[in-house]
């Protein structure tokens, strides 16, 4: 901070020239930081007021005076102004983070969440289309398939009729040419014919013969052509599903290309976001921080310029004439300064803060802000906790096809942290929810039925469905091929100091503390006139109980929601020693905490970081569990988590930097988990003594 440093020595001065020396001009005082500057003024002007000086000293007090109002005064709004853009600047950071480059905050901002939601979005609208494509492609592609068995079984049968009647021929052939006793060319041992043509008895039995021959001749005929006739028909079809697997398998690619690359995408906007959330959390922790301590200082300063210009202004009035040193006149006239400083209007130089609550760790102080002026003028540390604000964004919300829902009340122009979907399949496995595709072993239908009577009609197709050939036959179709591998990029690492990453997760949410449970002992009615800590409303009886659950001060609360209400009422005080029960109205229900809660607990400490900030425990945990005394620890913790096993109390956890307890710390560790850097320190703690404390209890 730009410091004023009025004047440059001299704590009492025993002649004007030394007096002089103490009230040189503020112009001529050099520029560099001196905290004793005002501090030195001060007494210079309180050993003016007390000694009295000349009309010089006095004219030059005056010019001093002038020189603090027109300049110094100024210069501290000055730094109190720039203070305050710097503020809003970096709290501005959350916003590019979110909305991309400003003109004034941020020019040379990467596109923002709200940019990258848009393009998500875009994708999502791609990627739906594409599974619809595959879908559609693989049912024409299984609608094919079935023509295409359909097809071989019918084939088959035709194949197998013809084998049949040609088949039958054959034997009517081999009546005919069999040199061993064929009708025709039966011969004898030496290879001659032994048949006479000529004889009655021969012709009467070739005619038989001739006849069957004549009659299965043309079967065969037929049941070759309908063969024939039918099997380009089914290399038709299994060309058509040869060309349509290949192109269900080029959509498939092209769907599980998109899908990935939608993926990449969605974890490359959600790591730019939760980098540039981080670095704006770290770099206005840091600048709240200081202008905190920095505002006091301006405060005070200006207090003490105020203070100075009271004890010139009595000696200018005055006219440089001494206190009498034999009266109380000096401390009158000095007490009289010293309360128009403690009067003094300093709102001007108080910093609107867009962010400022912090968690305080303690179980009766939850949060707060930090360091501040107490009003009796002394600095209050406050919380030294992680900030708890800005409000984190909500998840987007998605249709049931997976598409970002824009209507809903979480998109808000692309202001929600999309979610990372599934892959559509598993690397190495087939894309599910599919039709099914036939497995091996294939094979023709092993029963024809009772119609196969090729010999009737050698070229008919039987009046079959696919199910019935199916129940006795597996033709082949084409085989799915299997999903490849989506490998996401790891996640960059982000230029953030560790000790605000790991406050937060990996999506910037605040670690939830847990749920305190309570057994609450209720009846009707309401405690008169004792809602000392809060009256609400649109709260259901579970909230209203939860609301002074996690409020320790809260002993007791008042709820109408079991009428049909919703108000709560919570109070730190019970009807026995508060404002007694209104028994009779039967429109609210009193329940107040138990008095004698007990439970027991447990603390693990870490010597890095907790398993929930996915950052390294850098070892193994250890887990205590022993209760109400000191306990030696090993070095080097840097988180621990409180922990209720059992009861209805609360467990907390006192740390000592010496061991046994000795140089026990005032704060104490509620339930829950506390990162690093923790508000006692990090790598101090050698010794703890873990205690359950019935609420209320300090």
């Amino acid at each position: 901070m730009f410091r004023f440093a009025l004047l440059g020595a001299a704590a009492a001065f025993s002649d004007e020239t030394s007096l002089m020396q103490g009230l040189k001009p503020v112009q001529d005082v050099k520029k560099t930081h001196d905290k004793h500057a005002v501090a030195n003024l001060l007494e210079s002007a309180k050993s003016m007021l007390k000694n009295g000086e000349t009309a010089d000293v006095v004219t030059f007090a005056q010019a001093t005076l002038d020189e603090i109002v027109s300049t110094v005064i100024p210069a501290i709004q000055d730094a109190h102004d720039v203070e305050q853009a710097l503020l809003e600047g970096r709290f501005a950071q959350f916003e590019c983070a979110i909305s991309g480059p400003h003109p004034v905050h941020c020019p040379a901002a990467p596109p923002g969440l709200a940019a990258g939601v848009s393009e998500i979005r875009q994708l999502d609208l791609e990627r739906h289309s594409k599974v619809g494509v595959n879908i559609d492609c693989r049912n024409e592609e299984a609608r094919i398939c079935e023509e295409k068995q359909y097809c071989d079984y019918g084939l088959y049968y035709l194949w197998r009729g013809f084998i049949m009647v040609e088949s039958d021929l054959r034997e009517t052939e081999d009546d005919i040419y069999n040199r061993n006793d064929g009708h025709f060319c039966a011969e004898d041992a030496h290879g001659n014919y032994i048949k006479n043509g000529t004889t009655e008895e021969f012709r009467r039995d070739s005619v038989p013969i001739m006849h069957d021959f004549a009659r299965k001749w043309p079967l065969v005929i037929t049941a070759e052509g309908a063969y024939d006739a039918h099997r380009p028909t089914c290399q038709t079809k299994f060309e058509e599903l040869d060309d349509k697997t290949a192109q269900c398998h080029s959509d498939q690619a092209s769907l599980e290309g998109t899908a990935c690359q939608h993926r990449i995408r969605i974890k490359q906007v959600v790591d730019d976001f939760n980098c540039a959330w981080e670095r704006a959390m770290v770099e206005y922790d840091f600048v709240e921080r200081n202008a905190r301590l920095m505002q006091i200082d301006r405060i005070r300063e200006f207090q003490a310029l105020s203070t100075v210009e009271c004890l010139l202004n009595r000696t200018t009035e005055r006219n440089g004439r001494p206190c009498d040193e034999h009266t109380d006149e000096i401390t009158v006239e000095i007490s009289h300064c010293e309360e128009v400083r403690r009067n003094v209007d300093t709102s001007r130089f108080e910093l609107e803060f867009p962010c400022e609550e912090r968690e305080c760790g303690g179980i009766d102080s939850p949060s707060g802000i930090g360091p501040h002026l107490h009003t009796d003028g002394s600095t209050l540390p406050g919380c030294d906790g992680p900030l708890m604000c800005p409000e984190v964004l909500p998840q987007c919300a998605y249709m049931l096809n997976g598409v970002l829902k824009l209507e809903h009340s979480n998109y808000q122009g692309g202001r929600c942290r999309p979610l990372l979907p599934e892959h559509p399949c598993t690397a190495g496995e087939i894309f599910p929810g599919l039709p099914d595709v036939p497995q091996p072993d294939f094979h023709a239908q092993t029963d024809l039925g009772e119609i196969f009577q090729p010999d009737q009609c050698p070229d008919c197709l039987p009046d079959v469905t696919q199910d019935q050939w199916k129940t006795t036959g597996n033709s082949h179709c084409n085989q799915r091929e299997p999903c490849q591998l989506c490998e996401l990029p790891e996640t960059a690492e982000c230029p953030v100091p560790e000790r605000v990453w790991s406050w937060y997760t990996t999506l910037s949410v605040r670690l939830p503390a847990p749920a305190v449970h309570v057994a609450w002992s209720c009846t009707q009615g309401a405690q008169n006139n004792h809602n000392q800590l809060g009256s609400f409303t649109g709260y259901t009886y579970d909230l209203c109980a939860q609301e002074c659950a996690e409020n320790p001060a809260c002993l007791s609360f008042d709820s109408s929601a079991r009428d049909g209400g919703n108000e709560c009422y919570l109070s730190s005080t019970t009807a026995a020693t508060g404002g007694g029960l209104r028994a009779t109205d039967a429109n609210y229900q009193y329940c107040e905490r138990p008095t004698d809660e007990v439970c027991t607990c447990e603390v693990t400490d870490s010597v890095g970081h907790l398993p929930s900030t996915n950052l390294g425990t850098q070892g193994a945990l250890v887990v205590t569990n022993t209760m109400n005394e000191w306990v030696n620890t090993r070095g080097g913790i840097s988180s621990l988590i409180v922990t209720k096993l059992t009861g209805s109390g609360h467990c907390a956890l006192t740390v000592a930097t010496g061991a046994l307890g000795a140089g026990a710390s005032s704060h104490i560790y509620g339930e829950g988990e506390h990162h690093y850097p923790m508000p006692t320190g990090n790598d101090n703690i050698h010794s703890f003594n873990l205690q359950c404390h019935a609420y209320g209890e300090d």
